[in-house]
């Protein structure tokens, strides 16, 4: 038989409820963070952005160091460092040497940060509730808590 004619085996696996459920939060999952990402465009903001500039927002005037923040961003950015540089070439943020460990370098938000995220808090929250309007407050509400409890078994 010629080389072009030979059977190439083919992996045929058993879906499992677990493994199409698996994806399809995979699947969900991105499609939600493609449109966070849309809207946040013309903000000049990038999902992840958006969400450092959150954390560091709620960790008030002490800031955050490098390895704080990456434990606490939704999707672990694989480099911290250059998401801070963007954000602080922007002005958003603003850093220093920790007087405690010279080692770690504070990341605390600006007030042209705080803008930031008062001007596109509104249509990240509208792009949400567009994004859940076809599930009740009940669903939103049972989902959530079966996504807790998933996290805190993975």
């Amino acid at each position: 038989m010629p080389e072009t004619q030979r059977r190439v085996a083919r992996f045929r696996p058993t879906v499992s409820l677990e493994e199409r459920i698996a994806v399809r939060i995979a699947q969900v999952t991105a499609g939600l963070m493609r449109e966070v990402d849309q809207v946040l465009n013309p903000f000049s903001l990038t999902g992840s952005q958006y969400n450092a500039l959150r954390i560091l927002n709620g960790a008030g005037a002490d800031g955050l160091c490098g390895p704080e923040l990456s434990a606490r961003l939704i999707s672990p950015a694989p480099d911290v460092p250059r998401l801070l540089d963007r954000l602080a070439e922007a002005g958003w943020i603003a850093r220093e040497r920790d007087p405690d460990n010279r080692r770690f370098v504070r990341a605390r938000i600006t007030p042209e940060g705080v803008e930031r995220l008062i001007e596109s808090a509104p249509a990240v929250a509208a792009l949400h509730d567009r994004q859940l309007q076809s599930l009740s407050r009940e669903q939103r509400e049972t989902l959530l808590a079966l996504l807790d409890q998933l996290g805190r078994s993975a």
